[in-house]
């Protein structure tokens, strides 16, 4: 790692963002460097047939750059396309979706890999305030797996790694290259921990983003986040997946009847839409291995 002040890049794969994407930059070029040195923001386009290139070229920043991929292959690609183009100590990865308030953001999320603590951060997913009865559905379902997912091992676990906002350590990342688009934020954590690297839940490190408002684009997710169990099975073994995947049914069941007295129509709402997007992931094999880029349209806009 550079002796005097970090490096750092923010890498950011994006397709059809033009919603988005400008906000995003416009609030990455806000960021305080403090305690690092800001090398580029890399935006690779993947195959985009919208506005997103137009959107990002018309920012005139030196410190923005942009991989124009005529061919749209999916994130693994565009992940893969971003570690192969940066030499920074330090990478951190953005969804092209995301919003960023706080800017000291990327302070916080590398902190941790500055000091030789992890090789592998990722900060918390803040959803905006939800409008549909759908959304606010989710909403609490959410809030009730933070409950659970940051209570165990104080966080660092696989289940608080999310691909929308991490940051890896030039000497993960220089080795790290994704096999599938598939669960490819839990195959960064499976790759960290069975490598002998660290992993670290920063959750001072706040990104807002959109819910999915309807049940299709829900399931849309959630039926790729269940079948990217069974491809992460095939790359690291059923054993050790499960292992790390396991949460104990005590923090369920506590965290279980904490949302159903503090929400219970939510509660018992969203346990119902769970069930009924793990019995379709069981019939949808295709999602295990469609590695182009799926996107929940409904997630796409966070400011209007």
């Amino acid at each position: 790692m550079n002796k005097n002040k970090p490096t750092v890049t923010i890498g950011i794969p994006a397709y059809n963002e033009e919603a988005n994407i400008g906000y995003l930059l416009a609030d990455l070029l806000k960021q305080k460097q403090t305690g690092f040195k800001l090398d580029k923001i890399l935006v690779y386009s993947d195959g985009s047939t919208d506005n997103t290139v137009s959107i990002i070229q018309s920012f005139r920043n030196p410190l923005i750059e942009v991989i124009d991929n005529p061919e749209r292959l999916g994130v693994a690609a565009g992940l893969n396309a971003i570690c192969k183009a940066v030499r920074s100590d330090v990478l951190v990865i953005l969804g092209a979706d995301m919003g960023v308030d706080d800017h000291e953001l990327i302070c916080k999320l590398i902190l941790p890999i500055i000091r030789g603590k992890a090789d592998l951060t990722s900060g918390w997913l803040q959803a905006i305030p939800p409008k549909t009865w759908f959304e606010k559905i989710i909403f609490h379902g959410r809030i009730y797996q933070n409950q659970v997912f940051y209570e165990y091992q104080k966080g660092n676990n696989l289940h608080t790694c999310f691909g929308a906002v991490r940051a890896l350590s030039g000497r993960l990342y220089q080795h790290l290259r994704f096999p599938t688009s598939v669960g490819e934020d839990m195959y960064s954590y499976l790759f960290c921990i069975r490598n002998g690297y660290n992993y670290q839940s920063v959750k001072s490190a706040v990104v807002s983003y959109k819910l999915p408002d309807n049940f299709v684009d829900h399931k849309q997710q959630s039926v790729r986040y269940f079948r990217s169990k069974d491809r992460m099975a095939k790359e690291f073994g059923e054993s050790f997946v499960n292992q790390e995947m396991k949460i104990p049914f005590f923090a369920y069941l506590t965290g279980g009847f904490w949302a159903v007295t503090h929400f219970p129509i939510y509660a018992v709402a969203y346990v119902a839409i769970t069930l009924t997007t793990k019995i379709m992931a069981l019939f949808d094999l295709q999602a295990a291995t469609n590695d182009k880029w799926e996107r929940a349209l409904s997630t796409t806009v966070l400011k209007s």
